[in-house]
């Protein structure tokens, strides 16, 4: 982390300091994105898996990929047929790295008023199933880019062409398939999704997992389904996760819950269509983090999903009381540091302390 917080922060600061002229506000918001994609896209050998990943390339080089079976064997097929067309790895890891900024640039750039551009950065930074995660879960970080890219047409009623996209995004991660439910969210900001039955039996899911230690009807719901779909059934239960029954777990789901009250009742109050689907997305993406806490399936679809979280955070600023906002940003804050501190303590968490690049490299990798 000698490189990825230090530069979270500064950009941060950046955007802070132009907070108050749009125009230059712009400027530091895109220059900041420009940052974030160059040290994204030279990276090397930063993050567990990208040794992964590299020997997955390196061991399907001339090989047939129909009848392959070698270390990426558990990987989709239309994942390792994408990863061969590239003349070495990096230029794939360039390649993700485009495909995954310019959609997440223009989604945080045209729905985030410039004044709060820096917390959009900030969170970008220190939320690590975001750009951290999107560094390391390289199949994961395809699907994310996908996704916005076929929410840009949900949102302009082009339904046939959002399934299309996400049907694409499952061949590279078939557990992106659930996001084409979005398909069926309606423009209604009175619906039952924001409703206070809903909170109420999230919060007592959320209550019942911490009293008890285990997602007990997640497991069960999720185990269901995984058995039930013969793609699905690679996806263990380990990806679930127990709880914990810690004060501090406690205290994140407690947070957890507030943050998830607030865009349910910010969304209530929003007029624009558009913004309607997006905090019922936001929403999901609350209630992930709420019911899974820290797990692999959150961190999963928290990295496709948070650019709509945290957007749909900074759009209930002007439907709240400033003392509240105050509060909220302070709760992800704290929040996405205690993930990232929890994270820090895991070996392979070793992988992030020291950021090299490609031109450091003996070769091109």
């Amino acid at each position: 982390m000698n490189v990825f917080l230090p530069l979270g922060l500064f950009l941060t600061i950046l955007c802070y300091f132009f907070r108050t002229n749009p125009k230059s506000s712009r400027k530091a918001f895109i220059f900041s994105m420009i940052a974030a994609f160059v040290f994204a896209a030279i990276r090397y050998e930063f993050g567990p898996d990208y040794f992964n990943y590299h020997e997955i390339y390196d061991s399907i080089q001339g090989v047939d990929i129909d009848n392959y079976v070698g270390k990426g064997m558990t990987v989709e097929k239309p994942f390792l047929m994408l990863l061969s067309l590239f003349p070495n790895f990096t230029a794939f890891v360039v390649f993700l790295a485009i495909l995954w900024f310019i959609p997440t640039t223009y989604f945080l750039g045209r729905y985030i008023s410039p004044s709060y551009y820096w917390i959009a950065i900030l969170y970008l930074f220190i939320r690590s199933d975001y750009f951290l995660s999107s560094l390391v879960a390289m199949r994961t970080t395809l699907c994310a880019a996908i996704f916005l890219y076929a929410l840009y047409f949900l949102l302009k009623r082009k339904r046939v062409i959002y399934v299309a996209l996400i049907i694409l995004a499952a061949q590279f991660h078939t557990s992106s398939i659930i996001l084409v439910l979005f398909v069926f969210l309606n423009t209604k900001n009175r619906s039952i999704i924001f409703s206070n039955l809903v909170l109420a039996a999230m919060g007592l899911m959320a209550l019942l997992s911490v009293a008890t230690g285990e997602n007990q009807v997640i497991e069960f719901i999720t185990t269901a389904v995984m058995d039930s779909i013969e793609e699905l059934q690679r996806y263990s239960e380990r990806e679930i996760g127990g709880t914990g029954q810690s004060i501090n777990t406690l205290i994140f789901r407690a947070i957890s819950f507030v943050i998830l009250f607030y865009i349910a009742k910010s969304g209530e109050k929003e007029q624009n269509e558009e913004n309607i689907i997006l905090y019922k997305i936001a929403f999901f993406a609350a209630a992930l983090s709420l019911i899974f806490g820290q797990s692999l399936i959150s961190d999963r679809y928290l990295t496709i999903l948070n650019p709509i979280f945290i957007i749909c955070i900074i759009l209930s600023f002007n439907k709240n009381p400033k003392n509240l906002n105050t509060i909220i940003v302070f709760f992800l804050i704290v929040v996405a540091l205690y993930i990232l501190y929890n994270k820090s303590t895991k070996s392979y968490f070793i992988t992030f302390l020291h950021y090299h690049t490609i031109f450091s490299a003996p070769y091109i990798p």
